[in-house]
Formats: structure tokens, C-alpha cells, sequence
């Protein structure tokens, strides 16, 4: 079955932010989701952590580089790997909160929007092990709530 969401995350170097942003995603069960990570040649470990980490996980697609191929190329190819109804490219410092996927795609499936802008914000982690929100600031943009284009 095709997911509905493909999450891109195109990753360089960044280990442990990348941990933290797939705990956050992987905690999230839905059915209807494939994860995509395109790592740009890390040097971090991220290639081990990665093997690991998805043959345990059947919704997790790891695409590795031979070279750096620059951010601009390492994007795109999210855009090339994904087999989802919707893509949504993530950084790999970014963490969401719980029932975020959800939420998501209840609204995709329910209105089958041509473009959804998801507002967020900054936030202050407890450890780097841990994503439990401790404080966050307001909306970095005037609007809140998720936004659904038809």
C-alpha cells in the first residue's frame, strides 16, 4: 500500500540531533507513513546508527551518498526516493510532538489539500537523549494552528 505521507529527512553530520528527531517520528505510529533519510556521506556514525535502526523498522529507508553532494542535491534526493501521496522534508534537528502525525494525516486524507503549512516554534530540550518539551516561545509565524490549502 502507498503511504499517504513520505517524512524526508536529508542529514549531514548530525548524529545526535538526528536521534532525537527519529525518536520523535518512530513514537509515532501510523500505518500510513514511510520514513526517508538521505545522508550526504556523514562521517558520524550516522551510516551504523542507520543500518541498525531500519532493518528493525520496516516504515525506515536509509539512502546513503558515496560523496557529499552539497545540501541542495542531498534535498532533492528526498524528493526522488519518496513513494508517498505527500512529501514532508523535515530537518534532522527537528522534533515534533505527539499526535503530530496523526493529526497530519487525518487532515490529508480528509481534505486532500495541495499545499498544508504546519506553524511552529522554538523549544528547549531537557538532555539530548530526551525530546519532552520544556518551554517553547510563541509561533514563529502570526497565524496558529495548521493551515489547509484546497
Amino acid at each position: 500500500m502507498r503511504p499517504i505521507l513520505t517524512i524526508a529527512i536529508p542529514t549531514y553530520n548530525r548524529i545526535d540531533k538526528l536521534k532525537l528527531c527519529l525518536n520523535s517520528i518512530i513514537s509515532q505510529s501510523n500505518e500510513k507513513i514511510e520514513i526517508i533519510i538521505s545522508d550526504n556521506a556523514s562521517t558520524d556514525g550516522t551510516k551504523n546508527y542507520m543500518e541498525n535502526l531500519y532493518s528493525k523498522n520496516n516504515k525506515i529507508r536509509y539512502y546513503r551518498n558515496d560523496k557529499n553532494l552539497g545540501p541542495d542535491s542531498n534535498f532533492l534526493n528526498c524528493y526522488k526516493k519518496a513513494t508517498g501521496e505527500y512529501i514532508m522534508i523535515f530537518g534532522d534537528d527537528d522534533v515534533i510532538l505527539p499526535g503530530m502525525i496523526d493529526n497530519v494525516v487525518g487532515i490529508l486524507e480528509k481534505e486532500k489539500p495541495i499545499f498544508m503549512h504546519l506553524n511552529h516554534s522554538d523549544w528547549l530540550m531537557d538532555t539530548l537523549e530526551s525530546y519532552t518539551l520544556i518551554k517553547h516561545g510563541k509561533p514563529r509565524l502570526k497565524e496558529e494552528g495548521i493551515k489547509v490549502y484546497v
